[in-house]
């Protein structure tokens, strides 16, 4: 099992929950949806205060998804800033996105085949994953979904 995952099912344990929200509530983290410009969802710290920015016009299962994402950066990447990361540095952030990514997947919805346990589509599920709908069982692959 990767660490990623270790990670995900430690914290769903400690917190007794897979709600991404009732999470963030209980690690202090405020949740703040609003319109968002070309983004689905943003995690960020304002003076020691986290947040987690999140698209206002999402459906409930993206919403969820992305929280789950936005609480990967939370617990594994709390010191790096993408927007310096882009403009000042040559780090690679599709890395960190991925991992976030590979989180979110574990953390919410707890490994294969849980997704289909909560009845989400295939069209669901790119949606969550932002690829096309013939993308989604590579995607879910290359996150280590399938086991």
């Amino acid at each position: 099992m990767s660490e990623i995952i270790a990670h995900a099912e430690r914290i769903t344990s400690q917190y007794g929950t897979r709600d991404p929200f009732v999470v963030a509530h209980q690690e202090g983290i405020t949740v703040v949806e609003q319109p968002l410009l070309e983004m689905r969802g943003m995690y960020t710290k304002i003076r020691d205060f986290p947040f987690i920015f999140l698209a206002d016009d999402l459906p409930w299962h993206v919403r969820f998804f992305v929280c789950s994402h936005e609480l990967g950066h939370h617990f594994r990447h709390q010191g790096l800033n993408r927007a310096f990361m882009d403009s000042r540095t040559f780090m690679e952030p599709g890395r960190y996105e991925n991992s976030a990514d590979k989180f979110a997947l574990h953390f919410w919805l707890g490994g294969a085949p849980m997704y289909r346990d909560l009845e989400l589509t295939y069209v669901e599920m790119a949606e969550c994953l932002n690829v096309d709908t013939h993308n989604v069982d590579a995607r879910l692959l290359e996150l280590s979904f399938y086991h």
